[in-house]
C-alpha cells in the first residue's frame, strides 16, 4: 500500500465503504500501487479555472463556427449554383449536392465524406 518507502503500512476501512467504491468503478488496484493523488485547494482551483477557460474557447468557437456557417449558407443561397453540362459528371454533381443537403439539414456532427473517382470529379 502507498507510500512504500515507510515501511509496513497496517490500515482499516469499511467494508460498505469498500462496496461503495467497488460499485462506483473506484480502481483498487492502481490505488494500491500509486496512492491517492491529490491537491492542495489552491492547486485544485487553479486547475479548474485551467479547464473552465478551456471549456469557454470551445464554447466561443463552436458559437463563431455556426454563425459562420449561418452566413455562409446566405451567401451561398444567393449565388447561383456551379452550371454542369449533362452527362456522367452532372450526375455526379447532383448526387454530391444531394448528399450534402442531407448532411447540412441532418443534426449529425460526424464528418462528411464523398468519394469521387478521380480528381476532375473532386474540383466539380
Amino acid at each position: 500500500v502507498f507510500p512504500r518507502e515507510s515501511g509496513e503500512q497496517h490500515f482499516s476501512v469499511s467494508a460498505a465503504t469498500m462496496l461503495f467504491l467497488d460499485n462506483n468503478g473506484f480502481d483498487f488496484n492502481d490505488w494500491v500501487r500509486n496512492g491517492l493523488g491529490w491537491l492542495r485547494p489552491s492547486e485544485e482551483e487553479e486547475k479548474r479555472r485551467g479547464v473552465q477557460q478551456r471549456i469557454d474557447e470551445v464554447t466561443r468557437l463552436r458559437r463563431g463556427a455556426v454563425a459562420s456557417s449561418d452566413s455562409q449558407r446566405d451567401v451561398d443561397a444567393a449565388a447561383p449554383p456551379l452550371e454542369v453540362p449533362a452527362g456522367a459528371d452532372r450526375e455526379v454533381v447532383d448526387a454530391a449536392r444531394a448528399q450534402i443537403r442531407e448532411w447540412l439539414n441532418s443534426t449529425t456532427n460526424v464528418p462528411l465524406e464523398i468519394p469521387m473517382e478521380n480528381a476532375f470529379q473532386r474540383l466539380l
